[in-house]
Formats: C-alpha cells, sequence, structure tokens
C-alpha cells in the first residue's frame, strides 16, 4: 500500500509529463507547418522559372536560346526571354530549301512565304504561308507611252512627211529640225507638219534622245531634191577658191638672235645660232597673205643665210586696206652649238659680225638693206 504523499507526489510526475508531452506535439506540429511552408515557397519559386512560354515560329515550339533557322531558308533566329523569335534580315536571293515548308513558284524560281515575288513600282506580289502569290490591288496611274515607242512613232512620221517620188514633190522646210544652221529637214509641199511638231514636242518634253534634226553643215543650196524617195535640199557644189598667187619679196633685214635676260639677249657658247630674216615691203595686214616665209642656214667660213618670202594681194576691188606697213619675216637656226671667238652670219650682201660669248640689244643684233 503507497502511502498518502508518495500517491501525491506520483499524480504530479503524471501530470507534468502530459503536459510537456502536449508541448512538444504542439512545438513538433509547428515546426512541421513551418518546415512545409518553407518547402512549398522554395517549390513555388522553382515553378515560376521553368514556367517559359518559349518561342512559336512557323509551326514549332523553341525553348528559350535555342536558334533555328528563319522561313525564308538564308536568316537564323533565336528564342529570347519574353517568347519572342529574334532573326537576322540578311538579304537573301537564294531559292528556298526543298524542306523549308510551303513556297510559291513563279517562272521557274521558287519563294519563300513572306518574300517579294515582283513589283511594278505601283502593285506587289508576295508569296504566302499557303504557298499562293498575294497582290496588292491599287489604282495605279498610267505610266504613258516611253521613249522607245515615242521616238519610233516620231521617226515614222518624219519619213512618211519626207516620202517623195520626184524633186518637185519637195520644198516645205520643218522647222525646229535645223541643229543651228541654215537648214531644216524638208518635207513635201503637201505634207501636214503638226503630228510630227506634237510628237517632237512631246518627246523633248520627256527629255528622249532623238534624231530628227539636220546634219550641221551649210552648204550652198539650189532648191530642192528627192534621193533615195527621201526630201532634201538640192546641195550646189561650190568649187573652192584657188590660192591667190603670189609675189616673191627680196630679204631686207637680217638679225642675230640670243636667249631673253634682262634688258637684252645673250650668246653663250654651246648655244645654237638663230636669226631672224624679214621681208622688203610695206604690206597691209588687211589686204596682203603671206604664202611662204622660211630661211635656212648653211656652215662655210662664214654662217650663209638664204630666204624666201612670196606675198599675196587679196584685196577686193573697191576694198580699202589698212596702211600699218608690215613685213614678213621667218625665224630659223643651226643645229651645231657655237663655239667661243668672233663669228659672221651673211644674206646676200648684208653681213653681221657677233662675239660669243656677248650680251645683244633686245630685238638682237642686226643689219640691213635701206
Amino acid at each position: 500500500m503507497v502511502p498518502v504523499k508518495s500517491r501525491h507526489f506520483l499524480l504530479g510526475m503524471a501530470r507534468a509529463s502530459v503536459r510537456d508531452m502536449r508541448t512538444y506535439q504542439a512545438l513538433s506540429t509547428g515546426m512541421a507547418l513551418g518546415l512545409f511552408g518553407l518547402l512549398a515557397a522554395f517549390s513555388g519559386c522553382s515553378g515560376s522559372v521553368q514556367n517559359n512560354p518559349g518561342c512559336d515560329y512557323n509551326g514549332k515550339h523553341y525553348a528559350e536560346g535555342d536558334t533555328f533557322p528563319d522561313k525564308d531558308g538564308c536568316n537564323r533566329c533565336s528564342c529570347g526571354e519574353r517568347g519572342e523569335a529574334q532573326c537576322t534580315l540578311l538579304a537573301c536571293d537564294t531559292d528556298p530549301p526543298p524542306d523549308s515548308g510551303p513556297y510559291c513558284t513563279v517562272g521557274g524560281k521558287r519563294f519563300a512565304p513572306g518574300q517579294q515575288v515582283s513589283n511594278d513600282g505601283c502593285n506587289i506580289c508576295v508569296c504566302s504561308s499557303s504557298g499562293d502569290v498575294g497582290c496588292t490591288a491599287r489604282d495605279c496611274p498610267d505610266p504613258g507611252p516611253s521613249c522607245m515607242s515615242l521616238v519610233s512613232e516620231l521617226r515614222a512620221t518624219l519619213a512618211s512627211i519626207q516620202k517623195c517620188t520626184a524633186a518637185a514633190d519637195c520644198g516645205q522646210p520643218i522647222p525646229g529640225s535645223s541643229c543651228g544652221c541654215t537648214r531644216d529637214l524638208v518635207a513635201r509641199k503637201d505634207a501636214n507638219l503638226a503630228p510630227y511638231l506634237e510628237q517632237k514636242a512631246k518627246v523633248a518634253e520627256l527629255g528622249c534622245e532623238t534624231d530628227g534634226i539636220s546634219t550641221c553643215d551649210c552648204p550652198s543650196t539650189n532648191g530642192f531634191a528627192c534621193i533615195s524617195n527621201v526630201c532634201t535640199w538640192n546641195y550646189a557644189k561650190v568649187e573652192p577658191e584657188p590660192d591667190p598667187v603670189c609675189e616673191s619679196y627680196e630679204a631686207a633685214e637680217l638679225c642675230v638672235r640670243g636667249k631673253a635676260s634682262g634688258d637684252g639677249e645673250v650668246i653663250a657658247a654651246g648655244d645654237p645660232l638663230q636669226v631672224t630674216v624679214r621681208s622688203s615691203g610695206c604690206l597691209s595686214s588687211s589686204c596682203s597673205k603671206v604664202v611662204e616665209a622660211s630661211c635656212t642656214i648653211a656652215s662655210s667660213a662664214d654662217f650663209d643665210v638664204k630666204a624666201n618670202f612670196c606675198v599675196a594681194n587679196t584685196a577686193k576691188p573697191n576694198q580699202g586696206c589698212t596702211a600699218d606697213c608690215g613685213t614678213a619675216h621667218a625665224d630659223c637656226s643651226f643645229g651645231q652649238p657655237l663655239t667661243a671667238g668672233e663669228h659672221q652670219v651673211k644674206l646676200g650682201s648684208i653681213a653681221v659680225g657677233f662675239q660669243v660669248p656677248s650680251k645683244l640689244p633686245i630685238g638682237g643684233l642686226c643689219a640691213g638693206i635701206r
């Protein structure tokens, strides 16, 4: 039999054990719930990263970071982090590969979906994803006739108004068809020039290159002609004027020349001999034509010079001539270099002595016939 105090002690111990067990259970339950919540939180974060939509492109799904060919078979694409496909924009002229999906065939050439098939400057045709070609349907302005067609029409009209069978059919100059001289193209007398002139104005307005103008020569004419069934001018044959008869003139002055230097002319050893010969007479610049003026130098004991002058009188009847009284002149030189010392140049009775080296007056050292 247990004493009373002992029973009270044992009862207190039992009650304390029950309280401690309940406390432990409560703590265990709380820790378990906390750990579950923490795991749930981590599980939720992991789910948000893995729930990436990726990219859907050209009927296929790609994950973020994937690279894949563009539908044109030339450019490359990559899948971005927001689910968008980013593609290069290279200009590709190659046909799509056989396994690239739908394509369009036009004129034996293959086009990928989205690729432009044609562009006439107004409407555009593009290959669709179904393999059909779709075109815009804009109301396009009339481009009008081309330069080629206008010029061809202009030439045909010109040929029709110039067509003839005899010179008597011709006689109507076509205004504005001259290159700038006095000769226009010629049409038939009965030809209506209005259509041709209207077409020519249209061609000029569009800046088209064309012919339809005369050649840039204006020889004398004597009426009209029909040559190879085309109206034209009857060009007169003009014989060239004969050369005027010239008259010989004697040499009147001989000058030894040097290199220009300041206030004179210098001759040095090694220089070539240079001379100027002037003719006799009193020549008018408006009525005289120098047909010949020449000279030569021969080497002998002295330097011998020969000169020829021939001048024509070109004065017309009742024509006044200027009284400027000029002369003809000729320049010549001797190829061998001069040596130092005394030298002499002779032309007939005219003689000029000179020293090498020396300085001559401006115009040279001269002698002549008075």
